[in-house]
């Protein structure tokens, strides 16, 4: 019986490993160029209100002075801009306890974000709301009483396959006065 030992020829194996690595880097080259690239798509946002017009709005603030409104596209309460704590916000809505803002989804949304506080108009330790967030008439998201010159909390909420979002201020502690609710940067992903 002969005795074969595998000697493997040094000068071969790095040709083939040589050959093996240029074959696999024009695979990849090739994969590139011609567009056969997965990638994940990063999740695309829209400003709430960019994208609906509420199909319901209603407040106790309109019943007290007609010139008010519980809901102002963009614009604080007084329609100035948006601002909590010193924090500007381009986009977002003004609103007043204690008011429902309502909005169809129709299915098309994952997450809903949003930054709520009371907006900087209001002096000091003034005003009072809960914000409540709710979905499909569930109730998911209540905010701790928020005051004057405290800063934005910011809400998530799942919203994946849902119908209908309501966003709605109540008045907290005492009286609507200074109540002025900002849903700011409110945003919605698909």
């Amino acid at each position: 019986m002969k005795n074969t030992k595998h000697v493997i020829n040094p000068k071969g194996f790095r040709f083939k490993v040589l050959s093996l690595a240029v074959v696999l880097m024009l695979t990849i080259c090739t994969f590139f160029v011609s567009g056969n690239t997965t990638t994940l798509a990063a999740p695309v946002s829209v400003y709430l209100s960019d994208e609906l017009t509420p199909v319901s709005v209603t407040g106790d603030i309109e019943q007290m002075t007609p010139d008010y409104f519980s809901y102002n596209k963009n614009q604080s309460f007084y329609k100035t801009q948006l601002s909590i704590k010193g924090v500007k916000y381009e986009k977002g809505i003004g609103s007043h306890s204690n008011s429902s803002i309502k909005y169809n989804l129709n299915g098309q949304y994952t997450k809903f974000t949003v930054d709520v506080g009371i907006d900087d108009q209001v002096a000091p330790g003034h005003g009072s709301v809960n914000f409540v967030v709710i979905v499909d008439g569930k109730i998911l998201y209540i905010s701790p009483v928020k005051k004057s010159n405290e800063p934005a909390e910011h809400v998530e909420v799942d919203i994946a396959g849902k119908n209908t979002l309501e966003l709605v201020a109540f008045n907290a502690n005492d009286n609507i006065d200074n109540d002025h609710a900002d849903w700011a940067d409110a945003k919605l992903f698909k």
